[in-house]
Parts: structure tokens; C-alpha cells; sequence
């Protein structure tokens, strides 16, 4: 079962998940034509910590809730919902 970040330890995770969106942003077009987002792309997620939301901590993830998950993919999705 997964526990929630606490608000102030969230705030640079969901930072991070609006620097990966410039990146899903700038390759929105890319993605849209090859229907798969781009290495770059997933690279940006990646380095954000998209991939590790749900991993547990014992595992090497973030264990992350999901209101922290529901508002990390909604920072990313802004920037290209088909990353998110």
C-alpha cells in the first residue's frame, strides 16, 4: 500500500514533473506524429521520477500516493498529455 509525500516534500517532485513538460512540450508535435513519445521525452519523465511514483520505497521508488501521482501526471500532461 502506498502513503501519501507529505505536501512539503511533494513540491520538488512537482517541480521536477514541470521541467520534464518543457521537454514533453517542446517534442508535442513529434509525439503526436509518430504516436509514441519521444526518448527525450521519456528520458525528462524519467529524470523526474514518473517512473518511480508507485515503486515502493524498498524498492528504490517514491511510494508516492495518489494525490501525489494525480498531481505529478497533471504538471507533466500540460506540457503533452500523451507523455503524462
Amino acid at each position: 500500500m502506498t502513503t501519501d509525500i507529505l505536501d512539503g516534500a511533494a513540491v520538488p517532485l512537482l517541480d521536477a514533473a514541470r521541467t520534464a513538460a518543457k521537454q514533453a512540450a517542446a517534442d508535442a508535435a513529434v509525439t503526436e506524429r509518430d504516436r509514441r513519445i519521444t526518448d527525450a521525452s521519456a528520458a525528462a519523465a524519467r529524470a523526474a521520477g514518473a517512473f518511480a511514483l508507485g515503486v515502493r520505497r524498498a524498492d528504490g521508488g517514491l511510494e508516492a500516493g495518489l494525490t501525489t501521482r494525480v498531481r505529478f501526471l497533471a504538471e507533466l500532461g500540460r506540457g503533452c498529455p500523451s507523455t503524462a
